[in-house]
């Protein structure tokens, strides 16, 4: 009986570091933990499109908001909720980015975008 509880707790042990082990461990959102432009308050960066048009962003402190000027038109984006990568929509525009590459979504076309090119 002994070896059978033993070996029901290092069960349930297993499978509750198992579960730990899911849980990711971040207290950051997940766009500001995915965007380092998000926690360097007012960093702007250029991306170059394939379209040919070059995109500011500007980021504020708690990766909440950015500033995204395409063809000299600024763009106050709130963040939204995102799979994977940084999502910042408002109906009229979207700015999708994880790492160095990114959706452009503005004037009624889409074209992808590369950090610092």
């Amino acid at each position: 009986m002994r070896d059978g509880t033993l070996a029901r707790l290092g069960s349930a042990l297993l499978a509750t570091l198992a579960l730990a082990a899911c849980g990711g461990g971040s207290d950051a959102p997940p766009a500001a933990a995915s965007r380092a432009e998000a926690s360097a308050a007012g960093a702007t960066e250029a991306w170059t499109c394939e379209d040919g048009r070059v995109v500011q962003t500007e980021f504020d402190p708690g990766g909440q908001r950015a500033t995204v000027t395409v063809d000299g038109v600024r763009h106050e984006l709130p963040i939204q909720p995102a799979a994977s990568g940084s999502r910042y929509a408002d109906g009229a525009a979207e700015f999708w980015s994880k790492g160095g590459e990114a959706m452009l979504f503005a004037d009624g076309t889409s074209t992808t975008c590369f950090a610092g090119s």
